[in-house]
């Protein structure tokens, strides 16, 4: 992390350089990959097991902005703040598989069960350096770099089971914000200055995933209330981002 603020300070100086200032909206796909967007079974998800590795993310969406400053003594070289929004749901096969595995490991049968699945939210901010070359007036070149940090935030699981005399006992495991150093890694084209297509690498970290869970029990099964800390499987996020930018 203390590389990350070094990188800040060091870029914060950059800009003070020259005030010319350029801004954009971006937006596109999201395409897991390695162990993110890995799945194998439920007993190997880093949101379930300890051990667990896979993230099991599906293809999502990624919107951001960036601004780039230009360094006056080298054209088309400019610092570049950004920030971004990557929004993944998880494989559409885990919710049956996960009601089977409850069968297998606490009450009833899968049909038995309604899952609320989770959603993966990770927030990049970085800063780093974009080269901008124009082939001519209509079609430019670029490349960029970046490091920061990512915000990561998973939302509930949780599954409701319903007994033969409709009394419903309740799983719920809720995650904590997970911050972890980041980098990203560009090229694409830009036209005309204002519209540009680009292919983007972002390693967004590796940590453990943690959180609370709480199980609900009908007053008729006589048994007390869980609340505990939860510390399960270590999850890895990368991306590839490809999208559609709109600069200013």
């Amino acid at each position: 992390m203390k590389k990350t603020f070094l990188f800040f300070a060091i870029a914060a100086f950059a800009i003070q350089v020259n005030a010319q200032t350029h801004f954009s909206l971006h937006l596109g796909g999201a395409f897991p990959s390695g162990d993110y967007g890995a799945y194998n079974k439920v007993e190997k998800l880093s949101i379930i097991k300890p051990k667990g590795k896979d993230g099991s993310a599906s293809m999502g969406i990624n919107l951001g902005m960036k601004a780039k400053f230009d360094i006056a003594s080298v054209n088309g070289l400019g610092v570049i703040a950004t920030g971004d929004i990557f929004f993944n749901g998880i494989n559409s096969d885990f919710s049956d598989d996960f009601a089977k595995y409850l069968e297998d490991n606490e009450w009833g049968t899968a049909d038995d069960w309604e899952i609320t699945t989770p959603k993966y939210l990770n927030v990049p901010i970085m800063v780093g350096a974009n080269y901008t070359y124009n082939v001519n007036s209509n079609i430019g070149l670029f490349g960029e770099a970046a490091v920061g940090v990512n915000f990561r935030k998973i939302t509930n699981l949780s599954a409701t089971y319903t007994d033969p005399s409709n009394d419903e006992a309740v799983i719920k495991n809720t995650f904590d914000i997970s911050t972890s150093f980041a980098f990203q890694i560009g090229a694409g084209l830009i036209f005309n200055e204002n519209v540009s297509l680009g292919i983007h690498y972002y390693s967004l970290g590796s940590s453990k995933v943690k959180g609370k869970q709480t199980i609900e029990y009908p007053s008729s099964w006589g048994r007390t209330d869980v609340n505990d800390k939860i510390k399960v499987g270590k999850l890895t996020t990368g991306m590839l981002a490809l999208r559609l930018g709109f600069h200013f």
